[in-house]
C-alpha cells in the first residue's frame, strides 16, 4: 500500500459505530448461510489478539456461548516476518475421544487477515486436533489481494476489504469492492504498535510461560 517507513498519516482509525457496521454485515451473511445450510455452530475460535473482540461480538449476536481460543502472533525480525507463531491453544485439554468421533462446525474469526498465513496456520491447528471439523472463517478486515487464500471452509466472510499488499485498483474498482486505501487501526489497538509491526520492528515477548 506505502512503499517506505509508514507513518501515523498512513493510518485510519475504525470508530466503534464503524465496528458495529462491519460486524452486523458479518453476523448478516453467518446467519444467512447457516439457516440454508441448516448447520449449528458448535463453538467460536478466536484467533487472539485480533479476532478477539469480534469473536464476542460474534458469540452474543449469533447464540454461540463457548469460545474456544488459539493464539498466533506474527513475529518480526529484521525486514522479514517469520511463519506466525503460535503462542497457546486449548484443544489438547479436550479428550481425543471428543475431538475426533464428533464432526464439529467452527467460526474461526480473525481481526485483520492481510496475507492470511495466520489463518491457514489456525485452520491447520483446528484440523489437527478436530479431524472432521467444517470451518466458517470470518474476518473484520481483509486483504483484497489474499481474500480466497483460506479456500478450504465451508464458508467465508469478512466486514470490509484492504489494500495492504499495495495492488494498483482503480478508484472505481475500489468503491465497487467496498475496499479502503488507508491502514486501519481497530478502536482497541493502539496506533504506535500497528506501525511497528508494518515497520518490521522485531517483537520480543517476555514471559517465562513462553521460555
Amino acid at each position: 500500500m506505502y512503499i517506505g517507513k509508514v507513518t501515523e498519516q498512513n493510518f485510519f482509525k475504525m470508530t466503534w459505530e464503524e465496528f458495529e457496521l462491519y460486524s452486523q454485515r458479518i453476523v448478516a451473511d453467518i446467519s444467512t448461510f447457516c439457516e440454508k445450510q441448516n448447520i449449528n455452530i458448535d463453538f467460536v475460535c478466536p484467533i487472539i489478539r485480533g479476532g478477539s473482540v469480534l469473536a464476542t461480538y460474534l458469540s452474543h449476536r449469533l447464540g454461540v456461548i463457548p469460545c474456544i481460543g488459539i493464539q498466533l502472533k506474527n513475529i518480526s525480525s529484521g525486514d522479514i516476518y517469520e511463519p506466525p507463531k503460535p503462542i497457546y491453544e486449548s484443544f489438547s485439554y479436550f479428550s481425543k475421544r471428543k475431538r475426533t468421533e464428533y464432526k464439529y462446525t467452527v467460526l474461526l474469526v480473525e481481526g485483520n487477515h492481510c496475507s492470511g498465513r495466520t489463518a491457514l496456520m489456525a485452520c491447520q491447528l483446528l484440523r489437527q486436533y478436530f479431524p472432521n471439523v467444517q470451518i466458517i472463517y470470518a474476518s473484520l478486515a481483509r486483504d483484497y489481494a489474499h481474500k480466497d487464500i483460506v479456500s478450504d471452509v465451508i464458508f467465508s466472510t469478512t466486514g470490509y476489504y484492504s489494500n495492504e499488499s499495495n495492488a494498483n485498483y482503480s478508484p472505481e474498482f475500489m468503491a465497487e469492492h467496498r475496499i479502503r486505501e488507508k491502514y486501519v487501526v481497530f478502536p482497541w489497538e493502539i496506533i504506535q504498535e500497528e506501525m511497528d509491526e508494518c515497520n518490521h520492528v522485531p517483537v520480543k515477548i517476555k514471559t517465562p510461560l513462553l521460555g
